[in-house]
């Protein structure tokens, strides 16, 4: 996974249903779902923008979530703000990192698995 965005995650959960169940749930639970079509397939990885994120203490900052399939993984890549970060402070940009992966495993990851 390249990093990008404004917050890179870089991080891969194994799933046990295909691309189009998660798919399916993410828009279920309300998220808009978008091929992303900027992003470099590396290793036939698949990519989707996820929008309409509404994370519990994001207080409404996010505007998508770059996620991708590659076999039996599901990959949480990059997160793009709706402000943006231009964030110098490596150990306060791990912070955020820190927060929003949590936000995103308890929040989405856990409901689509």
């Amino acid at each position: 996974m390249q990093p990008g965005g404004d917050i890179h995650i870089g991080k891969s959960y194994k799933i046990k249903v295909g691309k189009e169940v998660i798919l399916k749930r993410l828009a279920e639970e309300g998220f808009t779902i978008k091929p992303d079509s900027s992003a470099n397939p590396i290793g036939g990885a698949t990519y989707y923008l996820v929008e309409n994120i509404a994370l519990n203490q994001s207080l409404n900052k996010v505007k998508s979530i770059q996620i991708g399939f590659k076999g039996s993984f599901l990959l949480v890549n990059n997160i793009y703000l709706k402000e943006n970060l231009k964030m110098s402070d490596w150990k306060a940009l791990k912070e955020f990192t820190k927060h929003y992966r949590t936000l995103i495993e308890s929040e989405i990851i856990n409901e689509v698995k």
